[in-house]
């Protein structure tokens, strides 16, 4: 049983997601999630607020909607492909994604 406990209705109405730990323990993840998501703009010298675009865009596209892992490479290399449309990206973009996913350095380019 998930007892939630909220100072205000308004609280759990703007809840959308809860994730456990490994050990079943409640964390906030909106706080992981933006601090990647600015690392990993900063990588890519992007601004937030076009990736975060970028990746709705690719998860409201026609089409089965892909998973949100599969949507930020997506997004990502959208945006390397709009800086250098020489060729695919995708292995590039992959490379950003295992960043964002481990908070590590950004991949060699």
């Amino acid at each position: 049983m998930l007892l939630l406990y909220a100072s205000s209705a308004g609280a759990l109405a703007s809840l959308r997601l809860i994730t456990f730990d490994l050990d079943d323990t409640l964390w906030p993840t909106g706080p992981v999630v933006r601090a990647a998501n600015a690392k990993l703009a900063l990588a890519l010298g992007a601004d937030e607020v076009d990736l975060q675009a970028r990746l709705k865009d690719a998860r409201s596209a026609g089409g089965p909607k892909p998973s949100y892992s599969e949507a930020r490479i997506i997004a990502v290399e959208s945006f390397l492909l709009e800086r250098d449309p020489s060729g695919s990206r995708r292995a590039e973009a992959e490379g950003f994604f295992e960043m964002w996913l481990g908070g590590g350095d950004a991949p060699a380019r």
